[in-house]
């Protein structure tokens, strides 16, 4: 039997810089330069990964679920 491999993941100080307050548009997004082949390497390995990340400025209505790149 071929089980499947899970891996979660959090956003914020994981794959990307924890920026302070919160990351409310997309050119604030900054992504470790180890991330792309670090989720490749995993994806090699057979995991199927998930993003989880508990996002309190879409809460407090600072940014929306979608980021605008305007």
């Amino acid at each position: 039997m071929n089980k499947r491999k899970h891996i979660f993941l959090d956003r914020d100080g994981v794959l990307n810089a924890d920026v302070a307050p919160y990351v409310t548009a997309i050119d604030q997004l900054q992504i470790f330069p180890w991330t792309a082949p670090t989720l490749l390497r995993l994806h090699e390995a057979g995991f199927d990964m998930y993003v989880i990340s508990n996002q309190q400025g879409v809460a407090l209505g600072l940014t929306s679920r979608r980021f605008s790149t305007k």
